[in-house]
Order: C-alpha cells, then sequence, then structure tokens
C-alpha cells in the first residue's frame, strides 16, 4: 500500500539523506508518483534538506508544482488523482517540470516546462522529509525517485508507464517503493541507495496504491556471454531477472565443462566445470570444428541459468 500523509496535521517520513546529499549543493531531479487528496489544493511532497533548512524541494500549491523558493509553478493538477510530478535543474540554474496524469496503459501527454526562477546553490543535504515539503503532505505517496542530475525531457517521457523497472533504468541515486507500506518503519522499501527512513512524524497509515502499478524492479535485457570464464557461476552472475542469452560461437560453447546442452534442448549452466559428458551433448559440439551462427535462447538466472528453445543456426564443419 502507498503511504497516506494527512492533511490534518504535519505527517511525513523522515529519511536520512543517503546517496541523495549532493542533490543539495548540486544539480538534480526530484519524481514523486502521488495522488493529491480532495478537500485541499495544497500537498508538500519531498524536501531534501541540510539540517533544517530545505535546499531541494517538489510541492503543489493551489493545483501547481513548485520547487523551492519557486513562485510561478506549473501545470495544473486534479486532486484525486494520481500524477507524476518532476522538479529538476542544473545546480543554481531554473527549474524545469514535467507533470503526467498517471494512466496504467502509459496513456496521456507529459508535459514540460521552464520556471523565470532560479535555484539557489544550496548546502550538501543530511536528512529529507517525505510527504512535507513547505506544505503539509495531502496526499497517497508510491514513488519516490532522485536524481543527482537533470534528467532530459525525454528520459522524462520514460517514465510514462506503470513499470517501476522505467525508473530503476534510468539510475537515481535513490528509488523508495511504499507498494508494501504498513504505517511502521521497515515496511518502506529502499531499492536503491543508501538512505534509511528514521521516523515518522504524526501518523501515515496505509493507502490505495496506483491502479495497476507493477513495483517489480526487474526486467528483461540482453545477455552476452563471451567466454565460459565470464559466466563461470550462477553465482558470480548473481542475477534474478530474466535475460536473452546470446553464446556467439561454438568455441564459447564447445565443451560440457563449458556448458550442458542437453538432449532435449534445455541450455543450463550450472558452473565453469561441468561435470557433464560429451554424451550429454550428442553430436551438436564435437570435439573440434566450428560453428557458425549463434545459439540463443531465453534465459532466467536465479542461482542458475536455463534457458528454453535453444536454436542452433550454422552449419557443423
Amino acid at each position: 500500500m502507498s503511504f497516506n500523509s494527512v492533511l490534518t496535521a504535519d505527517n511525513y517520513l523522515e529519511f536520512s539523506a543517503g546517496d541523495a546529499a549532493a542533490l543539495g549543493s548540486g544539480p538534480y531531479t526530484i519524481a514523486v508518483l502521488v495522488r493529491p487528496t480532495i478537500g485541499n489544493n495544497n500537498c508538500g511532497m519531498v524536501q531534501i534538506r541540510a539540517d533544517t533548512t530545505g535546499e531541494r524541494a517538489l510541492l503543489e500549491d493551489s493545483l501547481k508544482i513548485y520547487g523551492e523558493g519557486e513562485f510561478a509553478g506549473f501545470g495544473s493538477l486534479t486532486q484525486g488523482n494520481w500524477y507524476l510530478c518532476i522538479v529538476k535543474a542544473e545546480d543554481a540554474s531554473t527549474y524545469s517540470y514535467d507533470l503526467w496524469p498517471y494512466a496504467d496503459d502509459g496513456s496521456g501527454a507529459m508535459s514540460h516546462g521552464d520556471s523565470v526562477f532560479s535555484t539557489g546553490d544550496g548546502a550538501v543535504a543530511d536528512n529529507m522529509r517525505i510527504g512535507w515539503a513547505i506544505n503539509r503532505g495531502n496526499g497517497f505517496f508510491a514513488v519516490v525517485a532522485l536524481w543527482d542530475r537533470k534528467i532530459s525531457n525525454g528520459e522524462a517521457d520514460t517514465l510514462k508507464t506503470n513499470l517501476l523497472s522505467a525508473y530503476a533504468a534510468l539510475e537515481p541515486v535513490e528509488l523508495i517503493s511504499y507498494e508494501n507500506w504498513d504505517g511502521t518503519i521497515g515496511s518502506e522499501e529502499v531499492l536503491i541507495g543508501s538512505s534509511a527512513c528514521t521516523g515518522i512524524v504524526g501518523s501515515c497509515p496505509a493507502a490505495a496504491n496506483p491502479p495497476n502499478f507493477d513495483f517489480a524492479v526487474s526486467s528483461t535485457v540482453d545477455l552476452v556471454i563471451a567466454n565460459a570464464t565470464q559466466a563461470q557461476s550462477a553465482g558470480n552472475v548473481a542475477l534474478t531477472q530474466q535475460h536473452q542469452l546470446v553464446v556467439s560461437s561454438a568455441n564459447q560453447a564447445q565443451s560440457a565443462q563449458n556448458v550442458a546442452l542437453s538432449q532435449v534442448h534445455v541450455l543450463g549452466i550450472q558452473s565453469a566445470r561441468q561435470t557433464q559428458s560429451a554424451s550429454n551433448i550428442g553430436n551438436l559440439v564435437p570435439d573440434a570444428g566450428t560453428v557458425s551462427g549463434a545459439v540463443t535462447g531465453t534465459a532466467s538466472l536465479a542461482g542458475s541459468v536455463t534457458a528454453s528453445v535453444v536454436v542452433l543456426a550454422g552449419t557443423i564443419e
């Protein structure tokens, strides 16, 4: 569940700055997936702080989003709807904004804009407030992502999705999920970064998540194994994602010690030193010779690499 920063009082989460410390005095991006609550046109979202001084912030005021010390605002929000709200700047440059009304099918336009106001130089941060930024929090918070750079408009557009993995793909310094929030410290999930929840001010109960939002950060990527040494063991790879496995030549998989290719065409890489015999491979890989083409398959690595539907392309000479 998301967490609900209730408007009736100061209700927010305190965090150490973790890997977001540099945001206080340098370039930054703050992104929040939030649903401002009906009944008030303001919503404090995130403030990055040096001791008690706010250095960077993202908030809603009078249905617009703002940065710290910014007085123009951007966009127009409708309370009770989910939004991806983003403020960003290059060090002491003018603020820029991205705003997207969340839709689980990725539809709708992402708005981009620039302010006439500039962010200050700031100071290195040591703490953050989530659910409070100048204004009291007033809404449901599902995701907070922080970058120590100003992401581009094109990068922001990739976040028009219901996949948290899209946020992770942009390599934020902090990525915090409230998928399983139950109102207690420890139920937040710091998926990327070293920040930690250090306190709950007031009450922040659980609330509904964005419709059909996928909080998994795993994704499908291309994995190229150049030789058996690079795939000595699944422990070395230590992947829990699902991968596309490409073995580029028979020399890279020419013995049962490197891979085990079963007679039913299931490829299992368990270590670089298999104990299988050549009979497991049959005549697909001879002791000497080359194969032109590639062995491809869909692999899932989680303690071992497995692949189904292995296709041997080319000829054996």
